[in-house]
C-alpha cells in the first residue's frame, strides 16, 4: 500500500506544492483544536527551565514543526525527529518511514546522539508504537488523550505515569 502511495500518488509531485497544503492544513482551526495544550504546555515550562525537550515521531516531520509553529510551540522543541520526505530536484520521491516500527532501536541511537541518560529521561508516548521505548526511559507517561485500553497497560506493564490534569503533568515533569 505504502508503496502504491509513494510511486502513484506522490512521485514526481512539487515539494512546494506539498509544503503548501500541509501549511494551509497546520494553519485550520479543526487542526490547531486537535492539539493537546495540556501536553504542551508543560513541555514548554520544562523547556524554559533548561531541560533538553525534543519530539520523536512516526509523523511527518515538516507537519509536525508547522502545526507546532502555527500553535506558537515550535520553540519549545530542542530537536524534532521524524519520518520525512525523499525529493530529488524539488520533487518528492517517496516518504521516508526510518523511525514508524523502529522507534526503540532509534530511541537508543538518538539518546546516545544526544549524550542523554536514559533513566533521567521522560518519555510521553500514546501508541503501540510507543511501547519499546517506554521499556527504555526511567519516566514513561501516557497524556490525556491515548486510549483508555494504552494508558491501563502502560501503568501496570511500565509504571507509565498517567496524568489526571495538566497540572499533575506539569509537576511531575518538574520533578524528573
Amino acid at each position: 500500500m505504502f508503496k502504491v502511495f509513494n510511486g502513484k500518488i506522490i512521485g514526481g509531485v512539487p515539494v512546494s506544492l506539498m509544503h503548501r497544503t500541509v501549511d494551509r492544513y497546520a494553519a485550520e482551526p479543526q487542526t490547531q483544536a486537535r492539539l493537546d495544550r495540556r501536553v504542551l504546555r508543560p513541555i514548554k515550562e520544562a523547556h524554559q527551565a533548561g531541560k533538553v525537550t525534543g519530539v520523536f515521531s512516526a509523523g511527518y516531520r515538516y507537519g509536525i514543526e508547522r502545526i507546532l509553529t502555527v500553535a506558537g510551540f515550535h520553540e519549545c522543541f530542542d530537536f524534532y525527529e521524524a519520518d520525512d520526505l525523499k525529493d530529488e530536484d524539488g520533487k518528492a520521491v517517496e516518504f521516508v518511514l526510518n523511525i514508524y516500527r523502529n522507534k526503540p532501536r532509534l530511541l537508543v541511537e538518538l539518546l546516545r546522539r544526544r549524550g542523554l541518560d536514559a533513566d533521567r529521561v521522560a518519555y510521553i508516548g500514546d501508541s503501540e508504537d510507543d511501547e519499546g521505548c517506554f521499556e527504555m526511559v526511567k519516566y514513561p507517561i501516557v497524556p490525556f488523550l491515548a486510549p483508555e485500553e494504552l494508558k491501563q497497560r502502560y501503568a501496570q506493564e511500565y509504571r507509565a505515569f498517567v496524568p489526571e490534569s495538566e497540572k499533575e503533568l506539569a509537576d511531575f515533569i518538574r520533578k524528573t
